[in-house]
């Protein structure tokens, strides 16, 4: 009985960790993401060099830039739920056809990998709306901002 209730105390306590974990969007893109995109470009030709991919607000500028021109006129609650499907499918069943980048992009890092395995569901569905909100491009009267 005794280990009955250890084992339940232990086994909650490990679900209430992992619990809080996945509702940290910005820990799960630094243990999911950051390791190939940087938050921001690095201001010096020797750091961009250095990139794997790229800077994720640069990602978001393509990808929403994009959907707004092919898929708009559309709201931005819209724009925002659109082009949150279009990352989450693209994360698992990404391709060259699918890439909203230059095609310079594609060829200077290749097409991202599959995120099957490596992200959960679950923490997609924390992990993108909050990667949209803090780093899709700025829209001021109708036109975005130049990205960095």
């Amino acid at each position: 009985m005794k280990s009955l209730v250890i084992g339940s105390i232990i086994a909650l306590a490990a679900s209430s960790l992992l619990a809080k974990e996945l509702r940290a969007p910005q820990e799960l893109f630094v243990k999911k993401c950051a390791m190939c995109h940087l938050m921001e470009r690095p201001e010096t030709k020797e750091a961009r060099k250095l990139m794997a991919a790229p800077a994720i607000k640069t990602v978001m500028a393509g990808s929403v830039i994009t959907i707004d021109a092919l898929e708009g006129p559309m709201s931005d609650e819209k724009l925002r739920e659109t082009s949150i499907e279009f990352i989450k499918d693209y994360l698992f069943n990404p391709s060259k056809d699918k890439a909203n980048c230059e095609d310079f992009v594609v060829r200077k890092y290749g097409v991202m990998p599959s995120m099957k395995g490596f992200v959960t569901k679950e923490e997609m569905d924390i992990l993108i709306p909050w990667v949209y909100d803090n780093f899709k491009p700025e829209k001021t009267k109708g036109s975005y901002k130049k990205q960095n």
